[in-house]
């Protein structure tokens, strides 16, 4: 890997591009460094010295208090946090289910359920892919939020078969051992989608990896939480009452994402259009920095003359 680390240009980088920063060009004189102005090479950092120019970008990120302020990030980190909440502690005990009293056929069966998972993973990481930008991110974010209520129902139903026969049949365990195929889904389908819709949220503020790490930290809290409280009910309350409550839990994220959250895809193109900016309306042509200092001993010297 650092072999092909070290074969990547830094000159093939855009690091701006890379955090999310979208360059807005002003048709008003700009100055300083913290603007980019059209060069031969593109759009380049223009020195103070070199005075003002029209048609720079603003090349400063927002603030990170401003974004900690949108409703939107909060609201998409609150449901990352419950969803890790309910969902994460659910394969542990699926394992538990399949290989304890089972001998050495429920200690294989819970490997299989790492293995069944990881591969309905990657397929369903493959669709989320193809499919995002077609149909959006909300519905494909809601079929694999809403894969875990289904799957702890499922779960509920056959784990009261299970406590009613004295040695559990391998069909039935064949079935627990099928719904992980859910888990796969979900953790696809989120895996894939919360990334896309952090940079949505946060495209154009330059600030990408401050609003990745707050998700993501909410989602490692989340799955913290979740090994705890799953542990504890399962020991208290048996496999079947753990599995119904997690399923209720996980439904406050599923409804809240349906109801709270916003289609993401193309959500800043479409508040620049409605605050009246349009990309048609920016300087089709690069316009070279000006000095303001040479231009006005220019007009100086033409009164001298005249």
């Amino acid at each position: 890997m650092l072999l092909f680390l070290f074969k990547i240009d830094p000159k093939d980088i855009d690091h701006d591009l890379a955090r999310g920063l979208k360059r807005e060009v002003s048709d008003e004189y700009l100055c300083g460094p913290d603007y980019l102005c059209a060069g031969e090479d593109g759009m380049v950092n223009l020195p103070k010295a070199a005075g003002c120019a029209v048609g720079c970008a603003d090349n400063r990120a927002v603030s990170a208090l401003s974004l900690l302020s949108d409703t939107t990030l909060l609201t998409f980190t609150i449901i990352v946090f419950l969803f890790h909440a309910s969902n994460g502690t659910v394969l542990p005990l699926v394992m538990q289910t399949l290989a304890i009293g089972e001998g050495r056929v429920g200690i294989l069966m819970s490997g299989l359920a790492i293995i069944v998972a990881q591969i309905c993973m990657v397929g369903s990481a493959k669709v989320c892919g193809d499919y995002s930008e077609l149909h959006g991110r909300k519905i494909l974010f809601l079929l694999g939020l809403f894969s875990v209520p289904i799957r702890c129902v499922i779960l509920v139903v056959l784990t009261e078969f299970k406590n009613a026969q004295d040695e559990t049949s391998i069909f039935l365990q064949v079935l627990i051992l099928s719904t992980q195929i859910l888990d796969g889904v979900g953790a696809g389908v989120f895996g894939t989608m919360y990334i896309l819709v952090t940079s949505d949220i946060s495209a154009g503020t330059g600030r990408f990896s401050l609003t990745l790490g707050l998700t993501t930290a909410a989602m490692s809290i989340g799955g913290t939480v979740s090994g705890y409280l799953g542990q504890a009910l399962a020991e208290d309350l048996g496999y079947q009452k753990a599995f119904s409550i997690l399923g209720f839990m996980s439904l406050v994220p599923a409804i809240g994402y349906l109801i709270f959250m916003p289609e993401t895809l193309g959500m800043n193109n479409n508040n620049a259009n409605n605050t009246g900016k349009d990309e048609t309306e920016l300087p089709k042509t690069p316009v070279m920095p000006v000095n303001i200092d040479t231009e006005k001993s220019a007009t100086n010297e033409d009164r001298r003359i005249v």
